[in-house]
């Protein structure tokens, strides 16, 4: 299974998550610092480093056990809304003579359904996808400007318009981690809450929707469909 997540947040709300996920870095790390392979940097949030205990998540127990407590409590308190793509890489193959690109359909399933949830809203907003490499990240670049600039659906009927996609969307935006005009002093606070929400997700899935785990349950009122 391939899945992708994404979170709307309001730039309202941008600088009251930022504060409280600084304060729970703050509050396991000094200054929300650690040593990543002899350079200081912010600690990321990053899923498969939490659940292996990897880097700045090799703690002790008692004290890994309170961090999971209190990054539960602030999942749980997000104000977003999810939309979360998941393919069944083995059924797109077998039913597709020349399957699209996982990575591409997902992409663009998603910025369809956030421009519907933006017309439905009569709002605007941008996109921020994880940056993977430079050629890569061309690549889904130029697969989504076709779509905003031709609309998506078929013969029988539009999906979602030009028209719409460009009146919705104001820009698509690639970011690291870590940024690095601040030395990697400053990680995407927005990317690594989506890795956060999409592994419950893609666990769910893969359980064929009967495994409903601790951090599924904190996200699924937060689900858009």
């Amino acid at each position: 299974f391939f899945t992708v997540t994404g979170c709307i947040i309001h730039k309202e709300y941008l600088k009251t998550l930022k504060d409280n996920i600084l304060a729970l870095k703050y509050k396991y790390w000094e200054n929300g610092y650690y040593k990543y392979k002899n350079e200081i940097k912010r600690v990321c949030f990053h899923s498969r480093d939490i659940r292996k205990k990897d880097g700045p998540f090799y703690l002790p127990d008692d004290t890994y056990n309170n961090f999971m407590t209190d990054l539960t409590k602030f999942l749980e308190s997000i104000e977003t809304k999810i939309i979360s793509i998941n393919i069944n890489k083995y059924l797109l193959c077998k039913k597709y003579l020349n399957p699209f690109d996982p990575y591409e359909v997902s992409s663009q399933f998603l910025i369809e359904r956030f421009t519907k949830f933006l017309l439905e809203n009569n709002a605007t907003g941008i996109i921020v996808l994880e940056a993977r490499g430079h050629k890569e990240d061309k690549i889904l670049l130029e697969h989504l400007r076709r779509v905003i600039d031709i609309g998506t659906g078929d013969c029988y009927r539009k999906y979602i318009s030009a028209k719409e996609f460009n009146k919705s969307i104001d820009g698509i935006y690639f970011n690291p981690k870590w940024c690095k005009i601040s030395n990697h002093k400053k990680s995407y606070y927005g990317l690594e809450i989506a890795d956060l929400f999409s592994y419950p997700i893609h666990s769910y899935v893969r359980s064929n929707c009967q495994t409903r785990s601790r951090p599924y349950e904190v996200l699924e009122n937060k689900l858009i469909n």
